[in-house]
C-alpha cells in the first residue's frame, strides 16, 4: 500500500503546506508506509529537493480567477478543472491498493480530481480521501444561530456555486472509493449540503507539539507578536493603530511584527506606518521576509502573545493555522469572537482573549486585556498544549486518513 500525499498548496516554506506536510510524512513513515508526494509544479528547488516532492499541479490553492472583471471567477474554475484533471492523468502507475489524500483543495481542484477519476479503469482507481481545509464560501445568516447558511455573491466567492455544481455531477458517478473529511466542526454539516455527500469530522490535527514546550508564565517583558502572510482581511492595517497603544501603555513589552507576503500583495500605506513607528521606538521590530522552517520556529519561541486579528466574517469557520501553531506552543493568543478560533477557549481553556469587533479599538482592547491578565493565560496555554497533544496528535489524524481509505 502507498499513499500518495497531493497539495496544489505546497509551493514554498511560506505558510503551513510545508510544516503540515512534514508532519504527516514523519508519522506515515514512523510506520513504514511507503509515500509518494505531489506538490504544485513552481514549488521551490530547496522544498522539492527535501521532500522528494513530484511538481505537479499547474493551478495553485490560492489561484481562483483569470482576471476577468465579469466571467474571470467562472472562466478561473473551468480552466482550472480542465488543467487539474490534465495533471492527474500524468499519474500513470495508481492502484486499488493506493490511497491518494488531497489537501489544498479548492473548487477546481475536486472538479479536475473527479474528471479524472471518472475516466480511470477499476484496476488504477486508488481510494481517495478529500481534506477540506478551506471555507466553502457559505456564511451563516445573522440571528440564525448558525442554523441558516446563505451563499456569498459567486463573483466575490464562487466556491459555493461551484461545490453544488460538483455535488451533483457525483450524484451521477460511481466514484464509491472516494471520502470526504474536514477538521473544522460546522464544516462537515455545509460541505455536506453542497456536495451531497457525508463529510468525516475529525478534531484530531497534523501538527505534534514541540520538543521543548516554553513556559511564559512571569516573562518580562512580553514579546506581542503577528506572523504569516499579512493581508486586509487579517486585520494588518489596523496594526500601526493597535501596536502604538500598548507602546504608550506600557514599558514591559517588546512587539515583532513577521510579514511573509509577497511585494505585490503588500500595503504600502500600513508598512510605512509601521516603519514609522519602528523609527521612533527600538521595541517594535520588522521582519518583512520569508523565514526557513528554523527560523519561523524560532520566531514562534521569541513570542509570549500572539494577536490573529482576523475579520470573523472569514474566519467564522476557519480554524487559523497560526493559533494551531499557538495552541501546541503555549502560546496566549487574541482571536476574534464568534469563530471556531475563540472556540477553542472553551474547549482547551481561557489561553487568551477574543475581541467583539473587526476595528483597530476591539483588537487593542483585547490585546491590552490579555497583557493584564499575561500570566493567568500563559498558565492555562501550558495546559491546552498538554491536551491538545493527548487528544488531536498527528497521530490520529494519519489514523482517521487511514481508516477512511481502507
Amino acid at each position: 500500500m502507498r499513499l500518495i500525499y497531493a497539495d496544489s498548496g505546497l509551493l514554498s516554506n511560506t505558510g503551513h503546506h510545508a510544516p503540515v506536510c512534514r508532519t504527516i510524512l514523519r508519522e506515515l513513515h514512523a510506520r513504514g508506509v511507503q509515500t509518494v508526494l505531489l506538490a504544485g509544479a513552481t514549488i521551490d528547488s530547496d522544498l522539492r529537493e527535501e521532500l522528494a516532492a513530484f511538481p505537479l499541479f499547474r493551478i495553485s490553492s490560492y489561484h481562483f480567477t483569470t482576471g476577468d472583471p465579469l466571467c474571470g471567477w467562472f472562466d478561473g474554475f473551468l480552466r482550472g478543472t480542465q488543467q487539474t484533471a490534465e495533471d492527474y492523468s500524468r499519474l500513470s502507475d495508481t492502484t486499488r491498493d493506493d490511497i491518494l489524500y488531497v489537501t489544498g483543495v479548492q473548487p477546481a481542484h475536486l472538479a479536475g480530481l473527479i474528471e479524472w477519476l471518472g475516466k480511470l479503469p477499476p484496476e488504477r482507481m486508488p481510494a481517495v480521501v478529500v481534506d477540506l481545509i478551506f471555507p466553502p464560501g457559505m456564511d451563516p445568516k445573522p440571528g440564525s444561530n448558525n442554523e441558516v447558511w446563505e451563499s456569498r455573491d459567486p463573483r466575490e466567492d464562487g466556491r459555493a456555486v461551484f461545490y453544488r455544481h460538483i455535488g451533483l455531477r457525483l450524484k451521477e458517478m460511481n466514484l464509491t472509493r472516494l471520502r470526504f473529511v474536514t477538521e473544522y466542526p460546522d464544516l462537515p454539516k455545509i460541505y455536506g449540503i453542497l456536495l451531497l455527500r457525508d463529510i468525516a469530522y475529525t478534531p484530531a490535527l497534523p501538527l505534534a507539539l514541540p520538543a521543548n514546550l516554553r513556559r511564559r508564565a512571569g516573562v518580562r517583558p512580553m514579546t506581542v507578536g503577528i506572523v504569516g502572510h499579512q493581508r486586509p482581511d487579517k486585520g494588518y492595517a489596523f496594526m500601526p493603530e493597535v501596536f502604538g497603544a500598548p507602546l504608550k501603555a506600557r514599558d514591559d513589552i517588546r512587539i515583532l511584527v513577521h510579514n511573509s507576503g509577497p511585494m505585490k500583495f503588500r500595503l504600502p500605506e500600513t508598512d510605512r506606518a509601521l516603519a514609522d513607528l519602528a523609527a521612533r521606538d527600538p521595541r517594535l521590530a520588522l521582519r518583512d521576509e520569508a523565514l526557513s522552517p528554523d527560523q519561523y520556529e524560532a520566531v514562534l519561541a521569541s513570542i509570549d502573545l500572539m494577536l490573529c486579528p482576523y475579520d470573523p466574517k472569514i474566519y467564522r469557520t476557519a480554524l487559523s493555522g497560526v493559533v494551531m501553531e499557538c495552541l501546541i506552543r503555549a502560546i496566549p493568543v487574541v482571536v476574534p469572537g464568534g469563530t471556531v478560533n475563540a472556540d477553542q477557549f472553551r474547549i482547551f481553556g481561557p489561553s487568551g482573549v477574543a475581541f467583539e469587533r473587526f476595528d483597530a479599538a476591539s483588537i487593542t482592547a483585547a490585546a491590552l486585556k490579555a497583557l493584564d491578565h499575561f500570566d493567568d493565560h500563559a498558565a492555562a496555554a501550558v495546559t491546552t498544549a498538554h491536551t491538545w497533544a493527548r487528544d488531536r496528535d498527528p497521530g490520529k489524524f494519519v489514523d482517521e486518513i487511514l481508516r477512511l481509505g481502507a
